[in-house]
């Protein structure tokens, strides 16, 4: 089995191919608009730019090779990367063929790793994995100018990202309210009606307890 996890913004990173299914990649939910901005293409860090074939066959050896078998192999690395978050998706995603077995694999590493965290359009891995009611994973649903309404209806269940791709921020919602602004290497925490200015660190948002990180009311 190929190494499976690479370093992203102070954590650890699973990285999936991107681009649509029939050209080789995993974002069967995205927009044209999130392919064409998609970091993972552009301004790629020396940290997270991961060759495709990498990619491919990372990709390969999740959804192929028996399910506890990744899930050890991912929970070695970790440990031999000192790290405590596993970060799912800095590019790709989960198609929907690999939901079952994606949520699998979640739910038998948060037995075993601190922290699992990521950022996902496909609204099914999202429902199933925040229906675990797993204090250590949380995973955002990705949505593009979504309507009231439907932010409203689905709060309830998990975080939802808005991106703006004019600023490269991506808004986090949760109970019907905006509470923290990521990306373009700078994170905004509202807290108390005063905004702070932080580093976009994933390791500094987890040891603050901000961001993805910030203690979620399970009960809606």
């Amino acid at each position: 089995m190929t190494k499976l996890i690479y370093p992203f913004s102070g954590v650890a990173g699973i990285y999936f191919p991107v681009g649509k299914l029939t050209e080789g990649g995993t974002c069967e939910f995205a927009s044209e608009k999130c392919l064409e901005v998609c970091a993972a293409f552009k301004n790629a860090t020396d940290t997270n730019k991961i060759a495709y074939d990498t990619k491919c066959k990372i990709f390969t050896d999740i959804t192929r090779c028996e399910a506890k078998n990744v899930i050890y192999k991912i929970a070695k690395e970790i440990k031999e990367m000192q790290m405590e978050v596993l970060y799912w998706f800095p590019s790709g995603d989960c198609p929907n063929e690999f939901t079952e077995r994606i949520t699998n694999i979640i739910e038998g590493l948060s037995f075993i790793i601190p922290e699992q965290i990521g950022f996902t359009r496909n609204q099914e891995l999202w429902e199933k994995t925040n229906r675990l009611q797993l204090d250590n994973v949380r995973l955002a649903l990705t949505l593009e100018k979504p309507y009231k309404s439907k932010l409203q209806g689905m709060l309830s269940l998990g975080t939802i990202a808005v991106p703006n791709y004019n600023t490269g921020n991506i808004r986090l919602y949760r109970c019907n309210q905006s509470y923290t602004g990521c990306g373009a290497g700078i994170v905004y925490v509202k807290t108390l009606d005063k905004i702070d200015e932080k580093k976009a660190d994933c390791s500094n948002c987890y040891k603050e307890k901000i961001g993805c990180f910030r203690e979620l009311d399970r009960g809606g």
